[in-house]
């Protein structure tokens, strides 16, 4: 089945009647996951700063749905990943920069759904160069696509990343409407990423 990018659309907190606590995070846009069977979400980059907010933001959820979660990064698994209620969270050892990772993660796991979190931090004192960000965010995303587009079932990609935008002041939040900073090469190789996918 051909990959089919996820519609845009916002992740928002707001009350459901049906949950237990009193939020839930809820997604704008049609289920792409099945009724019968637990969802399989993969999360690059599980050990960095938005990767750990996802595998969160998502075992926050467990107790409404029933998901199998695999996280994956280059280097060891993470202490938080050892505490409750992240001990159900299978980790896999992986860096994608291997010609072969794609294939092993996306055959093994078979996830409904991919949260692409892995890269460098923007806030490190060294950036990557312009290549080694263009290899990060753009081909290893494209891998993954590719990889997803052979399974026989539907699937997501998502991207989850920071960028920096041109009129936005310091600390106060983006909307969708601001301008993107394409002059930065961090926030233009995951431009680049988007456009490609």
């Amino acid at each position: 089945m051909p990959f089919r990018p996820l519609p845009h659309g916002r992740i928002e907190q707001k009350p459901d009647p049906r949950a237990t606590r009193d939020r839930s995070l809820q997604l704008r846009s049609e289920s792409p996951f099945p009724e019968d069977e637990p969802v399989r979400i993969l999360v690059t980059g599980a050990a960095g700063f938005l990767g750990r907010y996802t595998i969160h933001a998502l075992c926050s959820l467990l107790p409404h749905i029933e998901l199998t979660l695999i996280g994956t990064d280059r280097q060891t698994r993470p202490l938080y990943l050892n505490q409750a209620p992240y001990r159900s969270v299978i980790y896999d050892r992986c860096d994608l920069d291997a010609p072969s990772s794609s294939a092993h993660l996306i055959g093994q796991y078979r996830p409904h759904l991919v949260v692409a979190a892995a890269g460098p931090s923007r806030h490190s004192k060294r950036l990557p160069s312009d290549e080694v960000l263009h290899q990060i965010h753009v081909t290893h995303r494209l891998q993954l696509a590719r990889e997803l587009g052979q399974l026989e079932f539907p699937t997501r990609l998502v991207q989850f990343t920071s960028g920096r935008y041109q009129e936005c002041p310091e600390g106060s939040p983006a909307t969708e409407e601001d301008a993107l900073d394409l002059s930065d090469p961090f926030t233009s190789s995951l431009f680049a990423a988007e456009e490609a996918l």
